[in-house]
């Protein structure tokens, strides 16, 4: 049975959280990426994973259940995401596996740049990103980018490709329109506010000492191999779990190895006793 959560973040934000399995037992804490919600983890939810293990799924300010504060300035600051994490890891009563897709790679970043891993069981990235705005200016608030558009008519046909560009296979209809569906609830001003971030969270990841496991799909049409492997030489003690014909979203695509590697990890980060 799921059941939701609620707590204060950064700047005294109401954030939301889905939460499944038994009470006291040992948390992963998920963290979504940009855009999405808690809904991607529901092969999760849905797996054995829930019958050892508390799980929690994070929906980040702007995002699904949590709330989205108006204007830009409520989106780029790191210390207003690193204090809803902590936010997030306090519910869940004892330190956590914290599991990061995509964006959520960055929002961990902050939270490890202000708080550090102390409160953390192990941290597990998948597909995930480590900086932005690296390469040149993340978009500013006239970027002409349709998905960032506040025109729905605009906007809808871009959030369509990006959900269909998250999985190497194509979806079938229920799933993309779930997954289009949540990039929609995210407001635009959201959108471009994640977006005009100009962030390097690399020194942060390198001063990691907890379990790490760096997890890949090789298909991926929206993050590059090369973020995995900045990701293993920044953490050198982590593992590396490559998913060859998985795109985006390997815990979807691969539920199964996923969630087998999960229960895996755990024992590593909680102890063998679990």
């Amino acid at each position: 049975m799921t059941e939701s959560l609620t707590y204060q973040g950064g700047g005294g934000i109401r954030l939301h959280a889905a939460v499944t399995g038994p009470e006291g037992a040992p948390p992963f804490l998920f963290v979504h990426g940009l855009m999405m919600s808690h809904l991607v983890w529901r092969t999760q939810f849905d797996s054995p994973l829930a019958k050892t293990y508390r799980l929690v799924a994070h929906d980040l300010r702007g995002h699904g259940m949590s709330e989205k504060p108006a204007g830009f300035d409520a989106y780029r600051d790191s210390r207003l995401w690193a204090e809803d994490i902590a936010a997030a890891v306090a519910a869940c009563g004892r330190p956590p596996v914290v599991v990061v897709w995509s964006y959520g790679g960055l929002v961990l970043g902050n939270y490890l740049h202000h708080f550090g891993d102390a409160r953390l069981a192990g941290l597990v990235l998948c597909c995930a990103i480590m900086g932005q705005g690296q390469s040149g200016p993340p978009p500013g608030p006239d970027t002409p980018l349709p998905f960032l558009s506040e025109d729905i008519g605009t906007a809808l046909p871009a959030l369509m490709g990006f959900a269909g560009a998250l999985t190497a296979a194509d979806l079938d209809r229920r799933a993309f329109a779930l997954l289009t569906a949540q990039a929609a609830i995210a407001p635009a001003h959201a959108r471009r506010g994640c977006l005009m971030r100009k962030e390097d969270v690399k020194p942060d990841y390198a001063r990691v000492t907890k379990p790490a496991l760096v997890i890949y799909g090789e298909a991926d049409a929206l993050v590059k191999r090369a973020e995995a492997d900045d990701a293993m030489a920044t953490m050198p003690h982590a593992t590396l779990s490559l998913y060859p014909e998985a795109g985006h979203m390997p815990f979807f695509e691969n539920p199964e190895r996923f969630n087998g590697e999960l229960a895996s990890f755990a024992k590593t980060a909680f102890g063998a006793a679990v």
